[in-house]
C-alpha cells in the first residue's frame, strides 16, 4: 500500500521481522556479547572459572624475596604471551604467604594505567593485587582462556571508567561475559591456530633480535677501525696498514682524530613563547629526533611562526646533524639525527643542536657514527645533570671522534650498515604484518565467524 502524504510503499511488521532474522546467519545466533556459533555458550568469567587475586608479602621483611617463585607485576605481562621469568622473585616464605597461581591461570591485569594487559603462567606463581588470575579447569582449554581474555581486554578497560588510579574490581572482571565454544576440542583447535602464530612472531622476535646484535658488532669493528674493510686494508705497495696511538687509542694509521669543534661548527635552536606555535614554518622538535636516526622530510612537523632572519639564522640543510640538548634519561642525551635533504623554510627547536661539518663527514656515514659506544660514553660523561641530564656546545665541541680520512671508506661503511639496517626493517614489517594477521585471526576465530573446518564435522555430529 502506498502512503499518499509522503509517497513511501508501507512495509508490513512481518517482512521487518523476517529481515531481522536473515541478518544473523544461518548457524549463528544473536546474544549480548554479539553473533556467535548457535553451539556456542555465552558465560561470565567467574562462571566458568575460579578467579583470584593477587597479594604482596610485607615488604619490610627483605627475607620474603628471593630467587625461588616468580612474583608477576603488571611490568611482567603483555609483551609475550608466556611468563618465563619476573622482575621480583619470592623466597618460599614469601610464596607461602602468597596466594598460589597454579600453571595454566591466564593473568589479567586490573588496576592501574595498564589495565588489559595478560599473560600465561607457565609454572605456579604468583602476582601483586593490580592482578587477578583466572585458573584453569579440566572442562576448558587454558590457551583458548588466554586468548579469550586477551581479546576481551578492551571491553574489560572501559568497565575502569574515567578515574585518578583506574580499577576494574573483581566482582566486575569476574561478571564480564564472553563466548566460547561449547566442547574443549574446539577450543583447543583454536588455541593451537593462535599459538602457531605465537610462535612464528616469537620466532621473528629472536631473528631480528639476533641482526641487531650483529649490526652492534659490527659498528663497533668498523667504526672504530679495529677491522678494514679489504679495499681499505693495504698500502699502495701491498703491506698491511698499521695502527697508530691517539687520545681516543689506537686508530688506523690513516684515519683522522678531530673534536667536533675542529670538524664543524655548532648552533643551539629556536626558542619562541607559547604563542607562536602551530602556525607559520615547519619547525623540527625534540621528539622529531628522539630515536630517529635521519630526517628527509617536512611532513608531520610542527609549525612555529618565524620570521626571515630566523628561518636563515636556524636553517637547515643537507648533512647538518641536531644533537639532543636536553633529555630526561642520560640515554637520550647528544643522541643525533642526520638532515638527509634541504629542508626549506624550516627552523629547529632549542632544545637541539646543529651541528654543520663541511665536507669531512659523508651524510649516510653521520647516520652511524655518532652512534658509535665509545663516542656515545664521552658524550653522556660530558653531560650535567640536573632535573633533566643536559649536555651544551662546549662540551660537545671539545669530543674527539675518529674516522677515515678517504671518504670513500665512510661511504663503503655506511652502505654495509645501511644494508644491515634495510634487513632488520624488512624483517620489522613482517613482524607487524604478522602481527595484523594474529589480531584478525581472533577477531574471526574467537567470535565464531570463521570455524576451523576439519573441526565441523565433529561438531556438528554432537548434541548439546
Amino acid at each position: 500500500m502506498m502512503n499518499k502524504d509522503v509517497g513511501v510503499a508501507e512495509v508490513s511488521h512481518a517482512y521487518l521481522i523476517e529481515a531481522a532474522e536473515r541478518a544473523v546467519p544461518i548457524g549463528y545466533k544473536q546474544t549480548g556479547v554479539g553473533v556467535i556459533p548457535e553451539d556456542w555458550l555465552v558465560l561470565s568469567i567467574s562462571e566458568n572459572h575460579q578467579v583470584a587475586t593477587g597479594n604482596t608479602p610485607p615488604p619490610s621483611d627483605k627475607s620474603n624475596y628471593g630467587e625461588s617463585y616468580l612474583f608477576a607485576s603488571p611490568a611482567d605481562l603483555g609483551e609475550k604471551k608466556n611468563i618465563y621469568q619476573t622482575e621480583k622473585m619470592l623466597s618460599l616464605k614469601g610464596f607461602a604467604l602468597s596466594r598460589r597461581f597454579p600453571a595454566g591461570s591466564t593473568l589479567f591485569t586490573c588496576i592501574g594505567s595498564t589495565i588489559g594487559k595478560t599473560g600465561y603462567a607457565c609454572f605456579d606463581l604468583t602476582s601483586n593485587q593490580q592482578i587477578n588470575a583466572v585458573f584453569p579447569n579440566l572442562n576448558n582449554d587454558s590457551h583458548f582462556t588466554y586468548y579469550a581474555l586477551t581479546y576481551l581486554a578492551p571491553r574489560v578497560k572501559v568497565l575502569a571508567g574515567e578515574q585518578a588510579v583506574p580499577l576494574v574490581n573483581k566482582t566486575e572482571f569476574g561478571e564480564t561475559k564472553y563466548p566460547l565454544p561449547s566442547t574443549k576440542i574446539e577450543q583447543t583447535a583454536i588455541a593451537n591456530a593462535l599459538s602457531d602464530v605465537d610462535a612464528l612472531l616469537s620466532e621473528l622476535e629472536k631473528l631480528i633480535a639476533k641482526k641487531q646484535a650483529i649490526k652492534t658488532a659490527t659498528m663497533q669493528q668498523l667504526l672504530t677501525g679495529r677491522t678494514r674493510l679489504p679495499q681499505f686494508a693495504l698500502r699502495k705497495d701491498g703491506s698491511v696498514k698499521g695502527y697508530k696511538q691517539s687520545e681516543l687509542g689506537e686508530v688506523p694509521e690513516d684515519w683522522s682524530v678531530l673534536t667536533l669543534g675542529d670538524v664543524g661548527k655548532f648552533k643551539n635552536g629556536i626558542n619562541k613563547s607559547a604563542d607562536d606555535f602551530g602556525y607559520g614554518s615547519p619547525f623540527v622538535n625534540l621528539m622529531d629526533v628522539f630515536g630517529k636516526p635521519s630526517i628527509s622530510c617536512i611532513e608531520n612537523l610542527g609549525l612555529i611562526n618565524s620570521t626571515d632572519l630566523e628561518k636563515k639564522e636556524y636553517s637547515l640543510e643537507k648533512g647538518d646533524i641536531l644533537f639532543i640538548r636536553s633529555s630526561v634519561k642520560p640515554t637520550g642525551v647528544g643522541l643525533t639525527s642526520v638532515v638527509l635533504n634541504e629542508l626549506t623554510e624550516t627552523v629547529y627547536s632549542g632544545f637541539l643542536i646543529r651541528f654543520r661539518s663541511g665536507g669531512k663527514l659523508e651524510i649516510n656515514f653521520k647516520k652511524y657514527c655518532f652512534y658509535d659506544e665509545g663516542f656515545r660514553k664521552r658524550i653522556i660523561s660530558g653531560s650535567t645533570v640536573s632535573a633533566n641530564t643536559n649536555i651544551n656546545q662546549d662540551v660537545l665541541k671539545a669530543i674527539p671522534i675518529a674516522f677515515p680520512s678517504s671518504v670513500k671508506e665512510q661511504t663503503a661503511i655506511a652502505t654495509i650498515l645501511s644494508n644491515m639496517d634495510e634487513e632488520i626493517q624488512a624483517l620489522e614489517q613482517r613482524l607487524s604484518k604478522t602481527r595484523q594477521i594474529k589480531q584478525g585471526m581472533m577477531q574471526e576465530l574467537l567470535t565464531g565467524r570463521t570455524r576451523l573446518l576439519q573441526l565441523s564435522a565433529k561438531v556438528a555430529g554432537q548434541s548439546y
